[in-house]
């Protein structure tokens, strides 16, 4: 294991634990406050429909550029003149083809917009919310794509600068907005939007700027060369699939749930409620997968053994996703209150305490998948990810009609287990990451002691907060008596030291 990594990876966590947290708890959680349940549920079954073209904004393309740079960091200046025209027309494409899908929703709702003109399904308001959702998405995806050239080059820090900078500038606008007594009320939807249009603006220019500086080699003229661009496709492709599948399963159930039940904005409204916390974490455990991508292409390249780097990054995300999972789950209704006082119920409660134990397998394939896909099994992973889209549409189309969007998050958590259990074996199967009994018999002990500690004394004090900070650093504490974490290990990196 090499300590720079781990240095990369600790800067990164500081400045997300920072920003991402008061994005999606403060700011973002604000926003449906003031605007309501239901019109937020509406603007999140909006962001849900502009994923599902991802596959043309992105078709592999910045996992391609990364890991060809991973391998020859001199190859910027080749890929920024081959890539970013490419780049550029998809994006195109993708904004057009997005309106394209909300032009005829339009049109298919226009019965029912006519007979219930004060709640249509989908009007021209919420076409001109899917324009600036998909430019807000397709300025998102640059930045990525431009973030996948600091990382393919090694430049972890400043891509971890970059990975937070969009959401700074948008918490400095959309919270000026929502709290700073200037705006007339009630607070609209567009509003945060066009936050959101603004933040991007501004982080696409900066981190071109960045980008183009660390080109060692004089930059050539980007040209536009349709044959390379189909070579470029071709090798691509695997990736595109991979990651259509990916969102297809993830996002499909908010439509389905939109579609399936009576208040479907309200339903999609609870989901986004019970969603936040697991996606400010799931965004964390992203971060991962965005340093191990380079780093296992590396190792792979060299041939260098993966066990011990898999070991130590599985446990720094699996180990306090266990302890997260367990207080979501025994103090759920106490958070779900903390967090939508006076929107709050038992049954949002329940909804993410069950939503969040999918982290447990998000961080599996955070951390198997990536190696997978650094190895090349895009085959492989294409067919995992297709069955587990099979899965989910069965199990939500026998669930939500019964149970609503709860029986949404319980397709969620049977597509999630199966995909990372059946990736788990995978990567077993083809790299050596053989682990001693005796490390797994440490495994072992801190979830059944976890689990135990946190059943039977979630009640440790009449304050829910004490009881939960109690058990948590009583956990963390076990792991390091037990081996499971290592302080020698973590003062070495702090020294710099490999």
């Amino acid at each position: 294991m090499q300590a720079k990594y781990l240095r990369s990876l600790f800067f990164l966590l500081f400045l997300n634990l920072i920003i991402k947290p008061v994005w999606l708890l403060g700011v973002d959680r604000g926003v449906q406050r003031a605007v309501g349940i239901d019109h937020y549920g509406l603007y999140y079954f909006i962001i849900s429909l502009s994923f599902y073209l991802q596959m043309v904004l992105d078709p592999g393309l910045h996992t391609h550029n990364n890991k060809t740079l991973a391998q020859s960091p001199n190859k910027l200046s080749d890929n920024l003149a081959h890539f970013l025209p490419l780049k550029l027309i998809l994006s195109g494409v993708y904004v057009l083809a997005t309106l394209g899908i909300g032009l005829v929703m339009m049109w298919l709702n226009r019965n029912e917009t006519q007979a219930n003109p004060e709640h249509p399904l989908f009007s021209f308001a919420c076409f001109g919310l899917l324009f600036w959702v998909t430019l807000n998405q397709a300025l998102s995806s640059y930045i990525l794509y431009m973030r996948s050239c600091l990382s393919g080059i090694y430049l972890f820090n400043t891509d971890s600068i970059f990975s937070v900078l969009d959401r700074t500038i948008m918490i400095l606008l959309a919270g000026t907005m929502l709290w700073g007594n200037f705006m007339p009320k009630p607070f609209q939807i567009e509003w945060f939007v066009y936050a959101q249009t603004a933040s991007y603006i501004i982080t696409s220019i900066a981190i071109t700027i960045v980008v183009l500086s660390k080109s060692v080699i004089k930059l050539k003229k980007p040209k536009i060369k349709l044959i390379l661009y189909k070579d470029i496709l071709i090798q691509s492709y695997p990736f595109a699939v991979l990651a259509f599948l990916m969102v297809l399963y993830s996002q499909v159930d908010r439509t389905m749930v939109f579609n399936m039940t009576k208040d479907g904005d309200h339903e999609v409204g609870i989901y986004a409620m019970a969603y936040r916390i697991l996606d400010a974490f799931n965004q964390v455990a992203f971060l991962f997968a965005t340093i191990l991508l380079p780093v296992f292409t590396g190792h792979i390249h060299k041939k260098e053994p993966l066990a011990d780097t898999v070991r130590v990054f599985a446990r720094l995300l699996l180990i306090p996703g266990l302890l997260l999972v367990l207080a979501s789950f025994f103090y759920r209704d106490q958070l779900m209150l903390l967090l939508y006082k006076g929107q709050a119920s038992p049954y949002l409660g329940n909804v993410f305490a069950y939503l969040m134990i999918s982290f447990l397998a998000l961080g599996a394939v955070y951390i198997y998948g990536t190696l997978l896909t650094a190895n090349g099994n895009l085959r492989f992973l294409n067919l995992t990810a297709a069955g587990g889209l099979v899965i989910n549409i069965i199990v939500n189309l026998f669930l939500i009609p019964r149970l609503g969007v709860l029986g949404a998050v319980v397709a969620t958590l049977a597509t999630q287990f199966v995909v990372c259990g059946v990736q788990f074996l995978k990567a077993h199967q083809v790299f050596d990451l053989h682990q001693s009994m005796n490390d797994w018999a440490k495994v072992a002990l801190f979830i059944v002691v976890s689990v135990a500690s946190f059943a039977g004394m979630h009640h440790l004090f009449s304050n829910w907060a004490y009881s939960l900070m109690t058990l948590t650093v009583l956990n963390l504490t076990f792991a390091f008596l037990i081996g499971l974490f290592d302080f020698k290990f973590f003062i070495n990196i702090l020294k710099f030291k490999a």
